[in-house]
């Protein structure tokens, strides 16, 4: 059989045609998340959707940019679980793109697993349904002014520094320190500074086998 430019041009044109129509439909199905242009990540960002902690936010929050910023948390998260560095790359550069770096210190305190622990830090305290939802959506309206990632390497006077002038700027009710693997020993010892300084907090440890979580919540917060 002789080979049919036209033929296989055309052919090719409507298997391209095929996979976009495809893809397109997928997109106007879930155009919330549209913008990570990625069928097989929109998928999983969709799978979040039925997860316990999604529905926990989805009813406290119903700020539409704080849901989408959620999820792709909960995305990154499972992108990490699987390996996938370079899908997690991809992702957070697009979500800076759309929603800041802001937007992406929002994803990561999800994705860490540190806002979990956060919700459970609130309950501890007994709040009201009400003020759940304030402590919630102030987290993440507030995020670079009431949490910290300390990062192997980091200067624990600079950092003792930059942390003491967020909390006496702000006053916040909780304030987060967390960090990860080698950067734990940083850590430690920037904590061991900052309560020495910060005696209007009392301190609540979170640790497991790679990480460390402190919250430090003010001791006059009354329910």
């Amino acid at each position: 059989m002789s080979y049919d430019p036209i033929r296989s041009t055309v052919a090719g044109f409507m298997d391209w045609t095929e996979d976009k129509v495809r893809e397109l439909a997928t997109k106007f199905k879930n155009k919330d998340v549209a913008f990570i242009k990625d069928v097989e990540i929109i998928n999983i960002a969709k799978e979040q959707r039925t997860k316990s902690e999604w529905l926990l936010f989805k009813q406290n929050i119903k700020d539409k940019e704080l849901r989408i910023i959620f999820q792709m948390g909960m995305t990154l998260r499972r992108l990490d679980e699987q390996k996938m560095q370079l899908e997690i790359e991809d992702l957070k550069r697009k979500i800076i793109e759309k929603y800041d770096t802001k937007g992406l210190h929002m994803a990561q305190i999800v994705q860490n697993g540190v806002f979990n622990k956060y919700v459970g830090n609130i309950l501890d305290k007994s709040p009201t349904p009400e003020r759940l939802k304030h402590e919630i959506e102030d987290l993440f309206r507030n995020i670079e002014t009431r949490n910290v990632f300390v990062r192997a390497g980091d200067n624990v006077d600079t950092r003792v520094r930059e942390i003491t002038t967020k909390v006496f700027a702000s006053s916040p009710k909780t304030f987060i320190i967390s960090s990860k693997g080698s950067a734990n020993i940083e850590c430690s010892k920037i904590i061991s500074e900052v309560m020495k300084i910060l005696t209007s907090y009392k301190i609540y440890v979170y640790s497991s086998e790679d990480d460390k979580i402190y919250f430090l919540n003010k001791k006059d917060d009354k329910i």
